[in-house]
């Protein structure tokens, strides 16, 4: 299959016999080629010049093929808590928020290029540096099946792992929640009496 790129024939797809083809490719977005960019015609390296490539003789059905193409770009990602959103990395993070009950947590990511393999959330209850949180022990990261809930009482920060199938990594981070259960809680007291 086509990974990554489109060839774009000068002359629509039909050559006439012994004719020479000439086309270019055409990167799909999220992709790039490296150095190692080679264009092939039956097994033999084609040359590029000014962008693109000439089989000089076709007299029967050609496969071109490609290599060196490469999603280059990492996945986006999303944490939504309530009514907050967060899509980067966090680096000053505040334990600001505060929530009285039980937050669900959704987690999103997109990826322009070879598409999403997993999202992985960590549960922290300190804040991190993105280095700190690329070291997290495999076991330390839980795979995203879908919204989770957060219970009272705790202080929490939710970290992201996203993971395109060509290995991008991406991580984000939601701020710092204290979610506590507010009810304060009076022993002792009897209905109705005057203290």
């Amino acid at each position: 299959g086509e990974e990554g790129y489109t060839i774009v024939a000068e002359q629509g797809t039909e050559v006439a016999c012994d004719q020479p083809f000439v086309f270019s490719i055409t990167l799909k977005e999220g992709y790039a080629a490296g150095t190692a960019l080679k264009v092939y015609a039956d097994g033999v390296e084609l040359e590029e010049v000014d962008g693109k490539y000439t089989i000089e003789s076709v007299s029967g059905d050609v496969e071109i093929t490609v290599e060196g193409v490469a999603d280059v770009t990492a996945p986006t990602a999303e944490i939504k808590i309530s009514e907050n959103t967060w899509k980067e990395f966090i680096n000053n993070i505040s334990f600001g928020l505060f929530f009285k009950e039980t937050q669900s947590v959704e987690i999103s990511a997109a990826d322009s290029g070879s598409g999403i393999a997993d999202i992985y959330y960590h549960k922290a209850d300190r804040a991190m540096t993105e280095e700190e949180a690329e070291e997290l022990a495999e076991e330390s990261w839980v795979k995203y099946a879908g919204a989770f809930g957060i219970d009272p009482d705790v202080k929490c920060v939710i970290y992201v792992k996203a993971v395109d199938k060509a290995g991008n990594t991406t991580y984000i981070s939601s701020d710092g929640m204290v979610i506590k259960n507010s009810t304060p809680v009076i022993s002792g007291v009897e209905d109705g009496q005057k203290y």
